[in-house]
């Protein structure tokens, strides 16, 4: 493992300065057709609003491109918008339509037709795809602009400079191979430090396994794993990469590094975080800098202080908006921090369905847009389910609103130790066989006996956290 001497410098380049941006730009004048026109970085806020929440929910706002606003008044909610991976599309009066450029398979300029076969004496683009036609009429778009962009969007997709989504995938909904490789980097880190894993270490572990809903099957290979750990991590982390959506890798890496930081800051209290050579290791390869990985720090001790209850709303409040305006600052959408759940114990698909009960999915980014104000705050809204939350103050709503909260973060812990003793009993199982051998395997024999020793501390060690967490 390569082991720099400080956290990097330099910091990924913003995807406005993308080869694909350049794409856009080149077109997007003559897309637009006179009607007014926006490029990245000089989106307004307003127009954001207004394209996203009309038409395009869900994007991040980082992957815009361009935006083309067709209304009179200047709302943006009408119009087009392109992204790293996508076009989305709202005319007057008729309804919004999206393309992924990586299904295209034809574009061409066709007769149109009604909705009986006859034709309307206008011709119109279709763009096919593997599952849907999508036919775009002059008055939307110019088509002999809306051909060429896409024939060379076309040669870009083969370049492999097109990504695959323009949204955040949450760590829990990618592939098994995936989460095991998220995990398996974790537990690199629990090994780097003195070559064993420890209880704390594996509460942490167990508990993230647990957010991410890992099934028997891939516990029983993080524990081959953790017993023989022979893949190195730059394998690991070169599989991670590849197995995410072409642009998630960014995001996935920062979800990473917050999980990491975390065992660090669980097991090490007190040391230094930028002297740790895994740490560094992991910053140098994501391009992540020391000013993002602080903001990573900031937001777990947020999210601990939230459930700790003992600052006053204003403070929490103004410290979730100063955090989410300095992540915007430096590139990192706060939603990338969550993508595997918080580190005080909820879920990522507990805390968007939380929001979404209230009417408000959109604002960690998973489902919809991010928005700027405190997502580390509404964290709050997503297990207290009452909208009297935004509006409460003092001390009771503070109580109200940790007492949700506990009781969220020990209903993890629970699952946690319910997996935890299914793993020991699959242990004990494995002891049993092994004992009844006529020759019996002592080097096997004593792993089995130190796993189940470990998987037991942790447990005692959860069960301890859950009663005091309930005090």
């Amino acid at each position: 493992m390569a082991n720099p001497s400080n956290i990097v410098t330099m910091v990924t380049a913003p995807l406005h300065n993308s080869p694909f941006a350049a794409l856009v730009r080149h077109f997007a004048l003559s897309l637009a057709g006179g009607q007014a026109l926006y490029v990245a970085p000089g989106i307004p806020e307003k127009k954001f609003s207004g394209a996203l929440n009309s038409y395009a929910e869900g994007v991040r706002r980082e992957t815009v491109l361009a935006l083309c606003d067709a209304t009179r008044l200047g709302s943006a909610s009408e119009g087009f918008l392109i992204t790293t991976s996508a076009l989305y599309l709202h005319p007057r009066n008729d309804s919004p339509r999206s393309v992924r450029f990586i299904d295209i398979t034809e574009a061409s300029q066709v007769p149109l037709t009604t909705a009986k076969g006859g034709y309307t004496g206008q011709w119109g683009l279709r763009i096919q795809t593997r599952d849907k036609a999508i036919d775009i009429v002059p008055e939307e778009m110019p088509l002999d602009a809306l051909q060429a962009f896409l024939a060379a969007v076309h040669g870009a997709v083969q370049q492999g400079i097109v990504d695959s989504t323009d949204r955040f995938i949450i760590v829990e909904d990618l592939p098994d191979v995936v989460k095991l490789d998220y995990v398996m980097s974790i537990v690199l880190l629990a090994l780097q430090n003195d070559g064993k894993i420890d209880p704390v270490e594996m509460q942490e572990i167990q508990l993230l396994m647990s957010r991410l809903r890992f099934s028997p099957a891939l516990r029983a290979n993080v524990r081959a794993f953790m017993s023989a750990p022979t893949t190195p991590i730059e394998q690991v982390l070169d599989r991670l990469s590849a197995g995410v959506p072409r642009g998630t890798e960014h995001a996935i890496h920062l979800s990473l590094l917050k999980d990491v930081i975390q065992v660090f800051r669980r097991t090490r209290p007190g040391s230094d975080l930028y002297a740790d050579p895994f740490v560094r290791f992991l910053s140098q390869r994501f391009q992540v800098t020391r000013d993002q990985a602080t903001i990573i720090v900031d937001a777990c001790k947020l999210d601990e202080d939230l459930l700790a209850g003992k600052v006053a709303d204003e403070v929490i409040m103004a410290r979730a908006k100063d955090l989410a305006a300095r992540g915007a600052a430096v590139g990192v959408p706060l939603a990338a921090v969550y993508l595997s759940g918080s580190v005080v114990g909820l879920s990522a698909a507990g805390i968007t369905s939380g929001l979404a009960a209230l009417g408000l999915g959109g604002i960690l980014g998973l489902s919809a847009m991010v928005t700027g104000i405190g997502v580390v705050v509404l964290l709050g809204v997503g297990v207290y389910k009452s909208v009297q939350y935004l509006t409460n103050r003092g001390e009771d709503a503070r109580k109200a609103r940790r007492e949700a909260l506990v009781q969220e973060v020990l209903r993890m812990h629970q699952t946690a130790i319910n997996d935890l003793i299914e793993d020991v009993n699959e242990i004990s199982s494995e002891l049993v066989d092994l004992q009844r051998q006529a020759e019996i395997d002592r080097v096997r024999l004593g792993k089995l006996a130190a796993e189940l020793s470990l998987f037991a501390r942790a447990m005692k060690g959860l069960r301890d956290k859950g009663e005091l967490g309930a005090t």
